[in-house]
């Protein structure tokens, strides 16, 4: 049979005859390296009695996201990219309803989630699709601060993500009864009949192994119950992770989560972390990726690159819409950060090398501290402990610290020659 060719692999359709899949199977390392080949992926034909064998193009093409167009109608279009036939790869999130992306360093996983969230945010407007967005690396998601899609500011810590999924539960049990008021069954229904109609929510994590890391036993839990429960409620969940393991991406995840798209693994036992079957490991990098459906199924496709412009774009498209006033009851400790916090990390910078940075649970008070310190001539680490301001002395000293590095009070130096307090009347 003539192959079927794709931007990437072009796809041989063969009869086995008497032989079994997996004997092949077994065979395919033996057979690139005899055809030459960077690697060869056998799998069965989709609606047919045909295997294929897929071999690497050369030279290989690139799939550029400007040359695809997501279908119109969807309601969280997934645009994913070409597949092997050289079809359109899209599907929707609210049919999914979770999605789980998974693939080693360099095998194009970052490039799929721009693609992803370039798509949502330019053919949903903020009324439509509220945004929460995790980042442990604080660089790959910074461009999307501040559209008018997010619903809080990006989550760089594993707490913070902890406490954000934790209103995300809040906000789903709030949903579930505004929807048994109106007597219906999802969102999609109570958005017909509801005054004010509910965008959805899509929480995207990055890297959900640094969180799992650091957070397992709180996180998990979360994560499970909004996987199971969510979707009727319109939230639906984006992980990805690089480190395809158990630990990661456990049976209680998956389980909830039956849409996958796998990049290139380093092994066979990743590959059966995030697909449940072989395959993974045989991918050719650059964006080559296989898409599992919520229906078991599997094919594979291509992912196209999107470049920094492509996505400033987009950006730019979603700043021009108007928000949505619809807001995520989200812990205090999340709120935007007072004037006064903000200015303590470059105070700190100045601070010895070997002076640990303040808790952060206590620098609220420091603002208060510096409004007291501000009405004395001098000052020491005693009155602050006895105007109950700090616990001890020892945390009022790095408070004193900054204060004299933000030159509000040289009283300081004085204290530290022992000089007596003179206290002035308010």
């Amino acid at each position: 049979m003539a192959p079927l060719a794709s931007m990437q692999v072009s796809t041989f359709p063969v009869k086995l005859g008497n032989l079994e899949a997996a004997q092949v199977e077994k065979k395919l390392d033996d057979i690139a390296g005899r055809l030459g080949a960077d690697s060869i992926r056998g799998n069965w034909l989709p609606g047919s009695n045909l295997y294929s064998l897929e071999l690497p193009r050369q030279p290989r093409e690139t799939l550029n996201y400007k040359q695809l167009t997501a279908p119109k109608g969807g309601v969280l279009p997934l645009l994913l990219g070409m597949s092997n036939g050289g079809r359109l790869a899209c599907d929707d999130l609210t049919r999914l309803p979770h999605l789980l992306v998974a693939g080693q360093t360099g095998s194009g996983k970052s490039t799929a989630m721009h693609v992803i969230l370039s798509t949502l945010i330019t053919h949903c407007s903020p009324s439509q699709l509220g945004l929460v967005l995790c980042d442990p690396k604080s660089v790959e998601l910074k461009p999307y601060e501040g559209i008018p899609h997010l619903l809080n500011t990006i989550i760089t810590e594993p707490k913070q993500l902890i406490e954000t999924l934790e209103a995300l539960v809040d906000e789903m049990q709030n949903r579930y009864r505004q929807l048994a008021d109106l007597r219906v069954r999802d969102i999609t229904a109570y958005n017909k009949k509801a005054d004010q109609p509910l965008p959805r929510i899509v929480c995207v994590v990055d890297e959900l192994a640094d969180a799992m890391i650091a957070a397992k036993k709180k996180l998990e839990p979360l994560l499970q119950r909004l996987l199971a429960q969510a979707r009727a409620a319109g939230i639906h969940l984006i992980l990805a992770t690089q480190r395809v393991t158990p630990e990661v991406l456990t049976s209680a995840l998956k389980i909830n989560a039956p849409a996958r798209l796998a990049l290139t693994c380093d092994n066979f036992h990743s590959s059966k972390a995030i697909l449940d079957a072989d395959g993974a490991q045989r991918l050719l990098g650059e964006g080559d990726a296989i898409y599992k459906t919520p229906d078991g199924a599997s094919f594979r496709v291509q992912t196209p690159f999107i470049d920094d412009d492509d996505i400033d774009l987009a950006i730019d498209k979603a700043m021009q819409m108007p928000p949505s006033g619809f807001k995520l009851n989200l812990p205090k400790t999340q709120a935007a950060a007072s004037p006064a916090v903000q200015q303590v990390p470059p105070s700190s910078k100045t601070l010895p090398a070997a002076t640990p940075p303040l808790p952060t649970e206590t620098l609220p008070k420091l603002n208060d501290i510096r409004e007291y310190v501000s009405s004395l001539e001098q000052v020491t680490a005693n009155d602050l402990v006895s105007q109950k301001l700090v616990s001890n002395k020892k945390l009022a000293g790095k408070y004193l610290k900054v204060l004299r590095d933000e030159g509000l009070v040289d009283a300081y130096n004085r204290s530290l020659r022992a000089s007596p307090v003179h206290k002035r009347d308010r």
